[in-house]
Formats: C-alpha cells, sequence, structure tokens
C-alpha cells in the first residue's frame, strides 16, 4: 500500500533568459513581431515539506486562508476519504480536520467560497452515492464552515437523471448565474443555492456533461460562462447542451429556467466533459 502525502517543492532558477524586444506597426500588424533569446537553464528541486498525514486528491490541492492568518492553507481531502483536512503550508502539519460523510476518491472534487461574506471560506462536497453513507444523503451535497460546523446539506440528490438510471455524481463549481452578486452552485446539469442547498433549476433529461454509457462509472464536468449577448445572466454548458439559465426565485425551482440548447454531432447528441 503506497502512502499518498502532499510533497511542496521549490523551484530555483540559476540562470535568466535575455528580454523581450518588440518591434510593432501601428498601421500594420503584420510587422508585429517579438525576438526572445533564452540561455538554456538548469533547474533544481529542493523538498520543503512531507505532510504528516496521508491525502487523497484528484484535483491539484485547494488553497485558501482558512483560519485568517494571511497565509494560504491546503484543502486535501484525507486518505480514508472520510475527512477534509486543513494543512499548514510552512510545516506540512494538520491544522485541523473536517469530518465529511464518505466521498467517492475516484470522482469527486471539493470547491471552496466565502459565499456567506464572513470573511472565511466555505467547502463543498459531495457524498459518495452507496455504503459506508447512510442512504438519506446518498448523492447530496454538503456544505462547512472553515472551521469544520456543518453548514447545510441539500435538499436532493446531484446524481440522479430523468433520462438513466446510472448514478453518477460531478466536481462542484460556484458560478453568479442571475448576476445578484452571491454564487450559486452547480454539479452537471442541476442548480443549487450556495447559502441554502436549496435546488433551483434542472436541465433534465438533456446534456450533463458526461457520457452515460461509461461502464466503470464516470462524473460529470461543466462549466458556467456568458455565452451569448445577454449580459444579465450566466449560461451553462454541459456536454451537447447550452442551458439558457434565468433564476429569479431563490427558494425552489418554482419560477426559474433552464432551456436547453442541444448541438448534435456527425447526427448525434454526444455527451461529455466540458470545460
Amino acid at each position: 500500500m503506497f502512502r499518498k502525502c502532499i510533497f511542496f517543492l521549490f523551484v530555483i532558477k540559476l540562470s535568466l533568459g535575455f528580454g523581450q524586444k518588440k518591434i510593432c506597426s501601428k498601421t500594420d500588424t503584420s510587422n508585429c513581431l517579438v525576438n526572445e533569446k533564452f540561455i538554456s537553464t538548469k533547474f533544481e528541486i529542493e523538498k520543503k515539506f512531507e505532510s504528516t498525514d496521508t491525502v487523497f486528491t484528484r484535483q491539484t490541492p485547494l488553497l485558501a486562508d482558512m483560519d485568517g492568518d494571511c497565509v494560504p492553507e491546503f484543502i486535501v481531502q484525507e486518505g480514508n476519504n472520510q475527512g477534509i483536512l486543513i494543512v499548514d503550508t510552512k510545516t506540512g502539519l494538520t491544522k485541523w480536520r473536517i469530518t465529511t460523510p464518505y466521498i467517492d476518491p475516484k470522482l469527486t472534487g471539493m470547491a471552496i467560497a466565502d459565499v456567506d461574506e464572513d470573511g472565511s471560506p466555505e467547502i463543498f462536497i459531495e457524498a459518495f452515492s452507496s455504503f459506508p453513507n447512510p442512504g438519506n444523503i446518498h448523492g447530496k451535497l454538503f456544505s462547512y464552515h472553515a472551521d469544520g460546523r456543518l453548514y447545510w446539506i441539500s435538499d436532493s440528490r446531484v446524481d440522479r437523471y430523468t433520462h438513466s438510471r446510472d448514478e453518477m455524481g460531478g466536481t462542484p463549481a460556484l458560478a453568479d448565474f442571475n448576476q445578484d452578486g452571491v454564487p450559486e452552485i452547480y454539479v452537471n446539469n442541476k442548480i443549487f443555492n450556495a447559502r441554502t442547498g436549496i435546488k433551483l433549476a434542472d436541465g433534465g433529461a438533456n446534456g450533463i456533461g458526461t457520457e452515460i454509457a461509461i461502464i466503470s462509472g464516470g462524473e460529470a464536468l461543466t462549466i458556467a460562462g456568458h455565452l451569448d449577448n445577454d449580459s444579465t445572466d450566466l449560461e451553462l454548458a454541459a456536454g451537447y447542451t447550452i442551458y439558457k439559465v434565468k433564476i429569479t426565485n431563490l427558494n425552489g425551482i418554482t419560477g426559474n429556467i433552464m432551456t436547453p440548447n442541444n448541438i448534435q454531432i456527425d447526427n448525434r447528441y454526444r455527451d461529455g466533459y466540458t470545460t
């Protein structure tokens, strides 16, 4: 069994390249060029520390100032997949641990943001949709305050779809869909209130950002952004679907709309990761 730890590496560059020289004509951009001269460089890697606790992570470790000391900490999944570790970036020591439901080590990432504007970030994870978690929390989002207190549990699962019996979660992310200054949290084609965990919108039987036919299981990866000329909201891209999102009700799905715009490739609706 291999022990997985965080290694913090410091890169020392022993020589520097020459600067750049720009030659540019304002009237003819074809004359614009940049001359770069580089000398081969040598790098040395110095080990700064090794974490004291075993960790498991499928994403780049997250960094955030969790205790307000102006020094960011690593936020990583514990090795037994039942906790989150807040790790000192200077020493590798675990500052504190947050107990969580079992988190699927293969499929789920974390998101971090200060959504309640108290000066400390909240952490968002998805509970694994099987044993050892109890059935009433399968596939639900959990949010924690920086000190480990539970903030909320979502009112519905993120891993169920009207067009498939497969239960696949996704990577949580945050975006302000209705541009009211408070981000929502979204997973696959579902959007939740980031302050309460209440589901606000569901894209239904359209793109979810992964291939449902994957036998070994998979996760959805979707992305929000300005994808049309309307600056008052954001759209959600999920596989073959771009959803026009309109959120006016922050306490439920009534009145909120996700209009799917589906795109065929080679006469097929091809779902998959979206970045």
